[in-house]
């Protein structure tokens, strides 16, 4: 899927970000991610390595439970909270 002519292109973490400055994030932390309002599920945690963090998303990688490889989950910015691991 990531060599597809489809594929987004390689994030990064927006070192001005003030999550990022907050918390020392880089590019390969690791995080958890999860929702901060009731509804979303905010009992979840999805864990991984830090792809990207923009203004709008935030996008970890983690490995799949049923093979050995990695799929990238994206979270919007709004009602989801990052901590580094």
């Amino acid at each position: 899927m990531l060599g597809a002519g489809f594929a987004e292109p390689e994030g990064s973490v927006d070192g001005d970000d003030p999550i990022a400055q907050g918390l020392g994030l880089k590019k390969g932390d690791r995080v958890d991610v999860w929702a901060t309002d009731i509804v979303s599920g905010h009992k979840h945690r999805e864990t991984g390595s830090l792809v990207a963090l923009s203004p709008v998303e935030v996008v970890v990688e983690r490995k799949a439970t049923a093979k050995d490889v990695s799929i990238r989950v994206h979270f919007p910015r709004w009602n989801y909270k990052v901590q580094k691991v």
